[in-house]
């Protein structure tokens, strides 16, 4: 094609000859002239065409060239958005990544805030609770506290007019025997002063032969008032000796050590001062024992405990232990921490050295001293 264009640029570039003078020619001639114009003209005419044709063809491959410069273009603007729109895309989960770390991070620190608030919330209300149940504890304990002082004052109450009762009953007493002793010493005196009737003699007379006399021998009158004499001076002596009657007689029929058993016993001095002393273990035993091992299984132990009139303990004696050597262990220590205990009232100490309290120890949520059943 571009060989076409040269040939028709060579043509046009040809200088054309001055034409001869116009010389009449045969008809031949005419026609061969003719003939050889419209050659002429048809090859001018498939010229013009042929390069109509190759402008075309190149006016197509221009635009073809630029389609594909355009296409290119579109290419390489479509490559540089989806480069960009990737780059955006990383950036925005980057950011997403980023900003997900942030809301982590502060959501473990709101977490961890949170948890320390918790924290110190819980230990301030175990720390209240701790200080309602000392609190609670402390008035328990001043209200036991009150209440065996007042049942203490209530004992010794009892005991003093107990006392007071024996008192009066042992002075009846003192002066029923002294009014018998007295009626009896009048009696023998009475008796010893009766008048004797003695039969009239003369001097140098002897009773008559079968008289029968009515004096009385002198040994008996010297008997009765001898007799009299040592009943006044015993009970002179019993007066003297008025606070001996207190006691026994002799000291080996006083019963100096008293068992408490069970709850049914007669001797309120006894059971009050039994009850003043479980109170007090009751108390303070219930902080003194540990909770684990009253929670497995156990046995209630039996024990006996002795205690001394000053208050002190003689021995403890385990008859039937726990199962749990914590729990036994715990029956000594409680008894030895709580140790003095109260002493005896004055008319429980002149009766009793030592009060053995035999009963059963519960370990449950609180110590419970309980009686034997049998």
């Amino acid at each position: 094609m571009p060989e076409a264009s040269a040939d028709v640029k060579q043509e046009a570039e040809v200088p054309s000859m001055p034409e001869p003078a116009a010389v009449p020619e045969p008809e031949l001639a005419v026609r061969e002239r003719e003939q050889a114009d419209a050659e002429k003209t048809l090859r001018a005419r498939l010229a013009e065409e042929e390069a109509a044709r190759l402008q075309q063809q190149a006016e197509a491959a221009r635009r073809q060239e630029e389609e594909a410069a355009r296409q290119r273009a579109l290419a390489r603007e479509e490559a540089a958005r989806r480069e960009e729109a990737e780059r955006r895309t990383l950036e925005d989960e980057r950011r997403k990544t980023e900003e997900a770390s942030r809301l982590a991070a502060l959501a473990l620190q709101q977490q961890q805030e949170e948890a320390r608030r918790r924290e110190s919330e819980e230990a301030a209300r175990r720390a209240m609770e701790l200080e309602e149940k000392q609190r609670a504890e402390l008035q328990r304990l001043q209200a036991e506290r009150m209440q065996r002082e007042a049942m203490e004052l209530q004992a010794r109450k009892l005991a003093e007019a107990a006392e007071a009762a024996r008192q009066q009953a042992l002075a009846r007493e003192r002066e029923r025997q002294s009014e018998e002793l007295a009626a009896r010493r009048r009696a023998e005196v009475e008796a010893a002063n009766v008048p004797r009737r003695e039969p009239e003699l003369v001097l140098g007379d002897s009773p008559a032969p079968g008289a029968r006399s009515n004096a009385l021998p002198r040994d008996v009158g010297g008997g009765l008032a001898s007799r009299a004499l040592e009943q006044a001076r015993r009970a002179d002596t019993l007066r003297n000796d008025a606070p001996a009657l207190r006691q026994p007689e002799s000291a080996t029929d006083q019963p100096r050590r008293r068992s408490i058993l069970g709850g049914k016993d007669v001797d309120v001095g006894v059971m009050m001062y039994v009850d003043g002393w479980r109170l007090k273990i009751e108390r303070n035993g219930s902080i003194m024992y540990p909770r684990a091992a009253a929670e497995l299984a156990h046995r209630d132990p039996v024990v006996t405990v002795a205690v001394r009139s000053d208050g002190s303990v003689e021995n403890v004696v385990i008859h039937q232990s726990s199962g749990r050597p914590e729990l036994d262990e715990a029956v000594y220590r409680i008894v030895r921490m709580n140790a003095r205990y109260s002493a005896f009232p004055p008319e429980l100490a002149r009766r009793f050295d030592v009060i053995e309290i035999r009963r059963v120890w519960n370990f449950d949520e609180r110590l419970r001293i309980m009686e034997e059943v049998r």
